[in-house]
């Protein structure tokens, strides 16, 4: 048997890697702000988490009313995870991910 080789690009492959940290929130702050040369992924990737963060914040505030903010909270908490690993899943595939009205937002907040 012979050795298969490998054709995918590495480059693209260090995107992708590169767009699924960026889905950090804290982390995709600052890729975002500080690395000017990143690729297209990886700036669309860290707009979105910094959407999160913001979302993440107002959620904490929400948190502080007691019981019905305790309950939305948690919703706002579920939600917040399960559009996180949806990025997470997509940036590291390579695809754009858009959430809906989300992700519309978020594009026209920051240009």
């Amino acid at each position: 048997m012979a050795a298969q080789e490998n054709t995918t690009n590495p480059s693209r492959s260090d995107d992708n890697v590169m767009a699924a940290v960026a889905t950090i929130p804290l982390i995709g702050l600052f890729m975002y702000l500080g690395m000017k040369d990143a690729g297209d992924l990886v700036k669309y990737y860290g707009k979105q988490s910094i959407g999160l963060l913001v979302l993440s914040i107002i959620n904490m505030v929400i948190v502080l009313i007691p019981l019905i903010g305790w309950i939305f909270g948690f919703v706002i908490f579920v939600v917040i995870i399960i559009v996180w690993l949806l990025l997470v899943v997509n940036a590291w595939q390579g695809k754009k991910y858009s959430v809906p009205i989300y992700s519309d937002l978020i594009n026209q907040v920051m240009k």
